[in-house]
């Protein structure tokens, strides 16, 4: 646990280091900017003389050669920030050219019956799920046959595909390969609103209760 503790501050840690990096380093280019607005400013005084207006025009460009050095700080650590935080915008721009799910009205598909599914026989043919086109199967040649009424306990070890297995059933996992029937009906072919508003799954997580019902 410290070990990841210590991995999970490290970039804690960059961020102020880079922070302080920069600090340092503004600061250094603020006097070099102070040091070249005093000495501009005394040989500008000594050239024209000691008079009241060169005076008053020496100490307001000191002083903001001096104050320039606080705003270097606050624009940069700004424009930081600002670059870190526009990655959200940069995940949800990405999210949004994303390719939407098939609507309703789809070439091959049949709106079922009004009663379907009526027994619930589930039978899957040498299916294969995956969750995008561009990646490999997670689940691969799966054949089921599930009896209406029958009820089946899928084990197995973490990372196995057990949960991708159900939401096939509701298409949420891609059937790249072989079908997926309920009481006989191909699932590809349903529409995904039928389809969702017909299969139920009760979630294992309590949502409406963190402890018990008592």
């Amino acid at each position: 646990m410290m070990k990841l503790i210590d991995r999970n501050n490290t970039a804690a840690l960059f961020v102020n280091a880079a922070k302080v990096w920069l600090g340092v380093r503004l600061g250094y280019l603020s006097a070099v900017v102070v040091l070249v607005a005093a000495v501009g400013a005394i040989s500008f005084a000594l050239a024209c003389g000691a008079t009241v207006h060169c005076a008053s025009m020496v100490g307001l460009a000191l002083t903001y050669a001096i104050v320039i050095s606080d705003v270097f700080n606050w624009v940069v650590l700004n424009v930081a920030e600002t670059e870190m935080q526009m990655s959200s915008v940069e995940r949800v721009v990405h999210y949004c050219q994303l390719p939407t799910e098939p609507q309703a009205g789809t070439a091959g598909e049949i709106v079922p019956s009004a009663d379907w599914p009526t027994t619930g026989t589930v039978q899957i043919n040498n299916a294969s799920i995956r969750y995008a086109d561009t990646l490999p199967p997670v689940v691969k040649n799966i054949n089921l046959y599930i009896l209406p009424g029958q009820k089946v306990g899928v084990c197995g070890r973490t990372g196995s595909g057990k949960s991708s297995l159900l939401l096939m059933l509701l298409r949420l996992a891609d059937v790249c390969e072989g079908h997926v029937l309920v009481d006989g009906v191909d699932i590809r072919t349903v529409p995904l609103a039928d389809l969702r508003s017909r299969v139920s799954i009760i979630p294992q997580d309590p949502y409406l209760f963190s402890g018990t019902v008592r």
